[in-house]
């Protein structure tokens, strides 16, 4: 057996609640869409929701305990920033605004 997988009693317990399965279930069929094991960061978060994406062209519905990253990167897969236009007048120009994507699937007729 390797090294890694004789840990002590002590090891455990440091590494516990270290290890997260993120999970995205269909609900209608409550099928396992797709999984990922891993940590509580935002890479983690992005990887998740990104396969997601890859699996699932429509918009989902996000249920979660609030973890900052859940706000973050949900704004990356499906918004874009809308840079204002320029007005040639003088001053500090407007902010850009966000404008929600609508994947191409969820625009297809059924």
């Amino acid at each position: 057996m390797p090294d890694s997988l004789n840990l002590s009693l002590s090891d455990l317990e440091k590494q516990y609640g270290q290890t997260w399965i993120w999970t995205a279930i269909d609900a209608p069929t409550r099928l396992l869409i797709t999984f990922w094991i891993g940590g509580r960061e935002l890479d983690d978060a992005r990887r998740m929701l990104c396969d997601l994406t890859d699996r699932y062209p429509n918009k989902p519905l996000f249920v979660s305990d609030e973890l900052p990253s859940y706000a973050t990167v949900p704004g990356e897969l499906f918004h874009k920033l809308i840079p204002a236009p320029a007005t040639g007048k003088p001053g500090r120009p407007r902010k850009a605004r966000h404008h929600p994507m609508v994947a191409a699937a969820a625009l297809a007729p059924v």
